[in-house]
Order: structure tokens, then C-alpha cells, then sequence
């Protein structure tokens, strides 16, 4: 957003004003609700800069991201400690035991 207005503002001859009115349509035409509120919360005052709010959108826009990573993370994580294997209840060896009875030969060795 900040590169296309940006590329849009190099068109128009703002002059002295251009970081003023970067700044007002940043803080005015972000999209994400929560951002812009927290953006006019840290810059209240008229002189603040325009890479001053850009710093804080690029702030909020890497916390945003991580914090979507972490939960993504987290959630496959959880699926995988809390999963479990059923419990074997039969007291059956798992391999059939072969015994050899006197006069018969091994299947598999032959002797």
C-alpha cells in the first residue's frame, strides 16, 4: 500500500506537503481497522512523519504476521502432542511363538 501511494503522490505536485498528505492517506486509507486505530493512538500530533507511521504499519504488519505464524504453529503442534495411540489390551504376543515338536523340522532353516 505504502509503495503505491508512494508511486501515485510521484505524479502529483503536493511539493513541501507531500509527507503531510502521505501521511494523512496512510493513516486514513489503511484497511485493517485495528491498525488504523492503533496508528492514530501512537500519532496524535500534527507533526508527526510520514515514516514515522510507516514504521509503525510496517511494525504492525510483521506482528500480525508472526503472531498468524505462532497460532498456525502452535495449533499444528497441539494436534500432535495431544494425539496418542490406542493402548493394546490383549496380553498375546505380537509374533506367533513357533515351537518345535520332536521329529519335525523347522520351516525355516530346515533342521
Amino acid at each position: 500500500y505504502v509503495n503505491s501511494l508512494r508511486g501515485l503522490a510521484g505524479r502529483c505536485q503536493f511539493g513541501a506537503s507531500l509527507d503531510e498528505r502521505l501521511r494523512d492517506q496512510l493513516l486514513l486509507g489503511i484497511n485493517n481497522e485495528e491498525w488504523q486505530k492503533e496508528l492514530l493512538r501512537q500519532h496524535t500530533d500534527a507533526s508527526c512523519l510520514f515514516s514515522d507511521v510507516e514504521k509503525t504499519a510496517l511494525n504492525l504488519e510483521r506482528a500480525d504476521r508472526t503472531q498468524k505464524q505462532v497460532t498456525s504453529f502452535s495449533n499444528h503442534d497441539s494436534h500432535q502432542t495431544n494425539a496418542t495411540r490406542p493402548l493394546k489390551t490383549d496380553l498375546q504376543p505380537s509374533q506367533p511363538v513357533t515351537t518345535l515338536i520332536r521329529g519335525q523340522h523347522c520351516f525355516r532353516c530346515g533342521s
